[in-house]
């Protein structure tokens, strides 16, 4: 049985093992955060802690905008927005593009 560190901070090696048992990760593989996961490309991994923050904090928009979305069911208490038609614009008829 080995202890103790695999490599330097200049000299990394690969490591193939069966079981590993840590105190700790650390390093370049841990995001900071969800923007800094997300800007990294697949070499960091998601920890329980970021996992709960990217569920509790849901993004504002889904996707960029560039293509279309299909939902079964949508549940809400109130819409807003300058596409949501007021009262008066729907009792007008006069405005045909917004909801």
């Amino acid at each position: 049985m080995y202890y103790g560190a695999i490599g330097s901070a200049s000299d990394y090696k690969n490591a193939y093992v069966d079981t590993v048992n840590a105190n700790n990760v650390s390093g370049d593989v841990i995001p900071a955060d969800m923007t800094e996961l997300a800007a990294a490309s697949n070499s960091q991994v998601v920890t329980p802690y970021l996992l709960m923050q990217s569920f509790n904090t849901p993004p504002t928009t889904i996707g960029d905008g560039s293509t279309n979305a299909s939902f079964s069911e949508i549940s809400f208490a109130t819409v807003a927005g300058t596409g949501i038609a007021t009262a008066a614009e729907i009792n007008a008829g006069a405005d045909n593009t917004k909801a």
